[in-house]
């Protein structure tokens, strides 16, 4: 893991190994969202977490991605955590 947000419920869209999808996202999400809330979905490079935005959004409920993940893009010598991202915009987080 690079890190995770504090008071954050963890919910995976795609499984190690072999980034299998999670057979019980659905089950999970609705758990996770509750009646009538709103999620922020993140993963390390924003790409998996569209996905899963998606799919929430299909449940019905409100989701919202943040596209930049939490590593943001690589930047010119194609490293991430430099551009962008959850972490170098200096939002809450901590090591895992």
């Amino acid at each position: 893991w690079v890190g995770e947000v504090p008071g954050a419920l963890a919910v995976v869209w795609k499984q190690w190994p072999g980034m299998l999808p999670n057979p019980d996202f659905d089950e999970q999400m609705r758990a996770a969202a509750g009646s009538g809330q709103r999620v922020v979905l993140l993963c390390r490079s924003g790409v998996r977490s569209i996905a899963a935005a998606q799919r929430a959004t299909q449940l019905g409920i409100e989701a919202w991605n943040v596209l930049e993940g939490f590593e943001g893009d690589p930047d010119a010598k194609a490293q991430r955590n430099h551009t962008g991202g959850w972490r170098a915009r200096g939002l809450p987080w901590r090591q895992t």
